[in-house]
């Protein structure tokens, strides 16, 4: 029968070294990607999780980025009108002091304001990635944007009819005697328009902040189920480290003390 010095005490040693060099690797694993789903065994139920907060964060994302193109494209439009009424109150005010003005200034007030107005029509060619920002025409009267991840929820656009203003003072003179009063009329249209702008601004407002909220939600929710704790990993990995060099040791050990009772049994049948 075979005699084996220190064989149970190393193999079983070397064994713990294994296991604990295994869990090490994984534990590193962990700490270098970031996550602690680095298998599907880790935790099968958590992956199916994660796959599903992604689809929601990505389709989250989509509506979130079509509200943020419809806000750009309604604050185009307010900026628009703003410099619309700017040119109109100018244009008031060349229109009261062409009356007290002489005839040379009158040449020169009648010039500045007919170029206004041409500026008040350019304004309303204005576009956006190809979309008219007014009079839109047929087919186009509406912009229905999608303000939630499933489209049930959404906003509508009307078509902001800005050419009518701009071609009724087309017809207004300088010299006209109800030029300021038609001037007003005109203002008063703008700012009609300018209140269905702001109105759909801050319905937009309300859906980006809600979808952004969503998304922070989302991704807190993804982070729990996916992420790593660094700072419990590392404590983790350290302690694996101790355990492996603890078997490590153990297996030195084990091997010297079978070298050891060899050497003495050998210098024992030396002497004999």
């Amino acid at each position: 029968m075979a005699l084996g010095f220190g064989s149970t005490a190393s193999s079983r040693s070397i064994h713990y070294m294994n296991q604990a060099k295994s869990a090490m690797d994984k534990s590193l694993l962990k700490i270098s990607s970031g996550s602690r789903l680095v298998s599907p065994g880790d935790d099968p139920g958590g992956i199916a999780v994660a796959m599903k907060l992604r689809s929601s964060i990505a389709t989250n994302d989509v509506a979130k980025n079509r509200v943020e193109n419809a806000k750009s494209y309604v604050e185009m439009q307010h900026s628009t009108l703003q410099s619309a009424s700017d040119i109109i109150i100018e244009m008031q005010g060349l229109a009261r002091d062409y009356s007290s003005a002489n005839v040379d200034e009158q040449a020169i007030y009648e010039g500045q304001f007919n170029e206004l107005k041409s500026q008040l029509s350019d304004l309303g060619g204005g576009t956006i990635n190809g979309q008219k920002l007014f009079d839109r025409g047929a087919g186009n009267e509406t912009i229905v944007v999608a303000t939630s991840s499933n489209g049930s929820a959404t906003v509508e656009l009307d078509d902001l009819e800005y050419q009518a203003i701009s071609d009724d003072l087309s017809a207004v003179n300088i010299s006209d005697g109800d030029a300021v009063v038609k001037l007003d009329a005109a203002l008063t249209g703008i700012g009609s328009l300018v209140g269905a702008v702001g109105s759909d601004q801050s319905t937009l407002g309300f859906a980006a902040d809600y979808l952004s909220s969503t998304s922070t939600n989302l991704e807190s929710a993804l982070g729990r189920i996916q992420d790593v704790d660094l700072a419990e990993e590392t404590a983790n990995y350290a302690a694996l480290t101790l355990r492996y060099e603890a078997a490590a040791a153990a297996v030195a050990q084990a091997n010297a003390s079978a070298d050891t009772v060899f050497n003495l049994l050998m210098g024992s049948l030396g002497k004999d």
